[in-house]
């Protein structure tokens, strides 16, 4: 008897461990897109480039979801783990706790919320009981950087964030769905461990593309969406230079407006910033190099024309005060009388390349 009780007992550990470790782990260099200012419904499936798609968690359906996924598609449902946003009428609840919603993000219509409040675990797992019913591949956690944006007289801890975090992404995995982690470099560290991916906006504007090195390190994806166009040159030399050596980084590049639309260029640094080899690398340098020298020459060809042009204008106006100032003091001589003899002096002042000379004669005539 004991032995066939056993046996389903170690079958069922056996199970619910595979079960935990069976969720999706995006891997880097995955091609993605983030589409949440577009209608699920409007958003391309069949013959498109991209691996993954970021979709709002409300937004989706559980047949669209099915669709990408026969499509071979990897799903992540967004949604906020940090604010309260006043749009969403799921979110409404959180009004009727005390103590939940505090101030107001700056610059969104949306509230920070006090995640010590254990109520909020409520609101967070009916989150992810949805996501997991449409069968989301991961989630992104939006606003996790609570600690770093606000300062309540009842302060959160550096713990108090690390722990809501985990907790979060503990909540994710315990559903078979990959914990996306969201900005807040400052916690990369800390949290390699416990999330699958992270996702960034603007790491290129804020020079921290190279402190996702730390997920990738850990063969964890990175999903970047970066502001601008790809043919503004001042824009791509510093997505050129904020991410080279990090080729592993999911780079996409969208509209400036940030709305999140579905239109998107799929970056690759090769394509748009040269080959990673050192000898097609240095080629292009000395051509960029050759243009600026170029650009430079010519302005500065023509600035030194334009004060050669002024010099010559301010060398004859000079000369022509000079010329006037001598006439006058010339007219200006003194002479000087004696009862027995007669002194002539004469002194003529110049002004000769800013210098003032005093030149004298004197000529002595007695009777």
């Amino acid at each position: 008897m004991k032995f066939f009780t056993l046996i389903p007992i170690t079958l069922f550990t056996l199970s619910s461990i595979c079960s935990v470790e069976a969720y999706w782990k995006p891997k880097p260099g995955l091609k993605w897109n983030w589409a949440l200012g577009t209608k699920v419904t409007e958003i391309p499936i069949e013959n498109t480039s991209y691996e993954v798609i970021d979709v709002d968690l409300y937004g989706v359906t559980k047949d669209i979801i099915k669709k990408m996924h026969n499509n071979g598609k990897k799903v992540i449902c967004y949604f906020s783990a940090g604010t309260y946003e006043v749009a969403r009428e799921e979110a409404k609840g959180m009004l009727d706790v005390k103590g939940l919603v505090r101030n107001k993000m700056e610059g969104w219509n949306e509230y920070w919320l006090d995640f010590r409040i254990d109520a909020i675990k409520s609101f967070m797992t009916e989150r992810l009981d949805i996501a997991k019913s449409k069968n989301c591949d991961g989630i992104e956690f939006d606003n996790v950087d609570t600690y770093f944006n606000v300062k309540w007289s009842d302060a959160l801890t550096l713990k108090d964030q690390l722990n809501y975090d985990k907790w979060l992404a503990s909540e994710a995995h315990s559903r078979n769905m990959a914990a996306g982690f969201k900005n807040s470099i400052e916690l990369l560290e800390d949290l390699k461990d416990d999330f699958d991916f992270a996702i960034n906006e603007e790491c290129n504007e804020y020079n921290e593309c190279d402190d996702y090195s730390v997920f990738l390190k850990n063969n964890l994806a990175v999903f970047v969406a970066l502001y601008g166009y790809s043919n503004d040159k001042s824009f791509m030399d510093t997505v050129c230079k904020t991410t080279k050596g990090l080729d592993k980084l999911s780079i996409i590049i969208k509209d400036p407006s940030e709305n999140l639309q579905y239109e998107y260029t799929q970056f690759n640094y090769e394509n748009f910033c040269g080959s990673s080899s050192s000898k097609k690398n240095t080629a292009k340098k000395t051509t960029t190099v050759k243009k600026v020298t170029t650009t430079t020459v010519t302005k500065k060809a023509t600035l030194a024309a334009k004060k050669v042009t002024t010099t010559k204008k301010a060398t004859t106006t000079t000369t022509k005060k000079t010329t006037k100032k001598t006439s006058t003091i010339i007219k200006k001589v003194s002479t000087k009388k004696s009862t027995k003899c007669t002194v002539y002096v004469k002194k003529v002042t110049k002004k000769v390349n800013n210098k003032k000379t005093v030149q004298t004669t004197t000529t002595k005539k007695c009777n």
